[in-house]
């Protein structure tokens, strides 16, 4: 990977006090499983392969973060995968990627708990809200309903709602308006 430019890396590093070193800088990925991006030897590499070959050379093998957190690119928190050990995965029984233990309560049984299910749709819906809504609106059934005279002035007009007795014609509202009004100071 070449001459390690650590000044360069550590630009777009952001340290945590649990030591996770988090990646601030590009990032690639399909929203599930995404990783940094660095730019080095003229093409991009993985930010947290990229550490870990400078600080401990060329793995053999596929890397696995032992934190869970997919943007860590601290190299004491990659270790090199065993060919039986699930990547990419959250691997502890029992417990959801977040840290939450599974209860009777917070289990869903797909392996996420009820926090991060609801947060899961809410940054969905952020990032879709425009498609979201035309779906919904698609799916709303359109009652029309039959032309009817105005019970006031008996122009014909075509009425949004069953119970409408009346047509939305501003001179036809005045005429109510100023009647229901003389009836009120009478």
């Amino acid at each position: 990977m070449g001459t390690p430019d650590w000044a360069r890396f550590l630009k777009y590093v952001e340290k945590q006090e649990n030591g996770c070193w988090l990646w601030i800088g590009a990032i690639r990925g399909n929203g599930r499983n995404e990783y940094g991006a660095f730019w080095v030897n003229g093409r991009t590499q993985r930010s947290h392969i990229v550490s870990y070959v400078w600080t401990y050379g060329e793995p053999n093998c596929d890397l696995h973060h032992i934190c869970e957190q997919s943007l860590c690119v601290n190299p004491e928190h990659v270790t090199p995968a065993s060919s039986g050990q699930p990547r990419h995965r959250h691997v502890i029984p029992g417990m959801c990627k977040c840290g939450l233990p599974f209860s009777g309560t917070n289990n869903r049984g797909d392996g996420i708990c009820h926090p991060c299910a609801t947060e899961r749709t809410r940054r969905y819906l952020d990032a879709n809200r425009d498609a979201v809504n035309a779906k919904r609106r698609a799916q709303r059934e359109h009652i029309v309903y039959d032309p009817r005279p105005c019970l006031w002035c008996g122009t014909t007009y075509q009425p949004m709602r069953s119970d409408s007795r009346y047509c939305t014609e501003r001179a036809c509202i005045n005429d109510r308006q100023r009647a229901n009004r003389n009836k009120r100071l009478a």
